[in-house]
């Protein structure tokens, strides 16, 4: 399993715990093969609020975190887990996110991590659009803008009752292309020390998102970078 090698167990954590906070664990996966059940993987995937007041995947990776990238970036320099991209990312208001009036108006005064740079490509992030709050996998939009939507909302525009901006899908033969999570890390000047003398020339290159990212907090390695997981239209 991707990124399951020198996973240990850490004083104060169980093992299904351990398996969320690295990533070797999401939704479909069986908590059972770490010692948990459904309910408490539901309760770490929804940050369900602790009686500390605190949701509870973050205040695991307020304790645990720093320990974890650092174990992390031994086998994969460059890159970090999905709980650092929700609590460690660069946070952005709002406003930096290209949300329409609805957008704005669901979003409120909350701040979210900053995406990694869309370079070029086609796709619209569905939040632009206000049908969901800013999302992101490893610093790319959860939801995407089908078809569908694009006609829909198109329709009602000509009706003067939809935004005027649409946007539209991701088209295989444009894709969208982003800046790596090492280009990220750089530019944020976030590498550990060391780290980015152990990175390649290819860890820099922009990313190709043929697929959008799903809600699967699994990896895949694709030609020696890692790219999100198959997107699922409409997830």
């Amino acid at each position: 399993m991707p990124g399951s090698s020198g996973l240990t167990l850490r004083s104060g954590l169980t093992e299904l715990e351990w398996a969320f906070l690295n990533d070797v664990i999401g939704p479909g996966d069986d908590p059972a093969a770490f010692g948990g059940t459904p309910e408490e993987l539901l309760d770490l995937e929804t940050d369900a609020v602790s009686d500390t007041g605190i949701g509870i995947a973050e205040k695991l990776w307020r304790s645990h975190g720093s320990a974890v990238v650092h174990e992390w970036a031994k086998d994969n320099p460059g890159t970090r887990p999905q709980l650092w991209w929700d609590f460690d990312a660069p946070r952005v208001p709002a406003s930096a996110l290209r949300l329409n009036e609805i957008g704005m108006k669901l979003a409120g005064g909350r701040t979210f991590p900053e995406p990694r740079r869309w370079i070029c490509g086609s796709g619209t992030p569905a939040y632009e659009w206000g049908l969901c709050l800013p999302t992101f996998r490893y610093g790319l939009a959860v939801r995407w803008i089908t078809e569908e939507e694009k006609a829909h909302y198109a329709s009602r525009r000509s009706r003067g009752l939809g935004p005027s901006y649409i946007g539209g899908p991701i088209y295989p033969d444009y894709p969208p292309v982003y800046e790596s999570q090492a280009a990220y890390l750089d530019r944020h000047g976030l590498p550990l020390p060391g780290e980015r003398l152990r990175l390649k020339p290819k860890d820099f290159e922009p990313e190709v998102i043929l697929v959008a990212p799903s809600r699967s907090r699994r990896r895949s390695r694709v030609r020696g970078r890692w790219e999100p997981p198959p997107y699922h239209n409409g997830a």
